[in-house]
């Protein structure tokens, strides 16, 4: 098992030199290309995580299978591998176990990612109308618990109108104007 262990931690470290961002032509970024939030990721390639790295979840060992050791190293390279698709692997709360970082990025593999050029993405960590607390993470660490109780005193008093978005439209390319003349 070890032999496959060290294979499969090469294969990641190669995946992440070998990953080619998709829309980069050319060395840099030019900043009237940028793109609002919404827009950017409804532009972006999508693809699943498995597709983007060319790595089988079927190819990550069960966590059970895995010593707190090697899962450490298993969770250490898949965040590198994630960050180079833009897809960060965020785990908010100190004390997860490592075992239950690792069967969480292990059983969410296969997600469709959008390869977003100017914001950062997260990978995320449950499916899509999944119980709250029934994540890999469990109860106790799930991420969607956590977000549930910070917007429970929420309100939206002030609601985003066309006024503001024009507004900052208009500041949006004043900013601009005022960079290509420096």
């Amino acid at each position: 098992m070890q032999n496959y262990l060290q294979h499969l931690l090469a294969d990641i470290r190669f995946a992440v030199e070998d990953l080619r961002v998709p829309w980069i032509e050319k060395e840099g970024y030019e900043l009237d290309e940028w793109l609002p939030p919404d827009e950017d990721q409804r532009l972006a390639p999508r693809r699943s995580v498995e597709e983007w790295t060319r790595l089988k979840q079927i190819a990550l060992p069960p966590a059970d299978r895995l010593t707190e050791s090697q899962a450490e190293q298993f969770v250490e390279a898949l965040k590198k591998l994630l960050e180079k698709l833009n897809c960060h692997f965020v785990v908010w709360y100190s004390g997860v176990p490592i075992h239950r970082q690792y069967a969480s990025i292990r059983r969410m593999w296969q997600q469709e990612h959008a390869w977003m050029k100017w914001h950062m993405n997260f990978f995320e960590l449950c499916e899509e109308d999944q119980p709250i607390g029934t994540c890999e993470l469990g109860e106790k660490y799930c991420h969607c618990a956590h977000m549930e109780e910070l917007r429970a005193g929420w309100t939206n008093d002030d609601p985003w109108t066309a006024e503001d978005q024009e507004r900052l439209e208009r500041e949006w390319e004043e900013r601009k104007r005022r960079c290509w003349e420096d």
